[in-house]
């Protein structure tokens, strides 16, 4: 389950940056795209299943970094998102988030 996560969570952040990269789009499709990209990966329902089976700490590190993945999204919802000045720092978020989920995973393996 830990894998599965972490694979729709990472997939969902390069799709989103191959999407930012995308030209030819307008503001509304990349939205759209974006919306799509978010619901195809199965990061949704892992989340949930994360939620409800991984302890507490865990299931917070989890939270928190789906929420920056859809925070990510949102941006696609503003005027320019290829031109965004907040991007990378959005990014960088994203990364941070990631791997404190991860730590926290491979901490509670440990201890089991």
């Amino acid at each position: 389950m830990y894998a599965e996560y972490l694979g729709a969570l990472s997939l969902t952040t390069h799709r989103l940056r191959d999407l930012k990269r995308s030209t030819g789009l307008t503001r509304e499709e990349r939205a759209k795209q974006a919306g799509e990209i978010l619901g195809s990966t199965d990061a949704y329902h892992l989340r949930y299943q994360m939620l409800i089976i991984a302890p507490g700490h865990l299931g917070d590190a989890a939270e928190h970094a789906f929420l920056r993945i859809r925070d990510l999204r949102d941006r696609f919802d503003g005027p320019d998102v290829s031109a965004d000045p907040e991007w990378s720092g959005m990014m960088a978020t994203v990364s941070d988030a990631l791997d404190a989920l991860r730590t926290a995973m491979r901490s509670d393996l440990a201890a089991n």
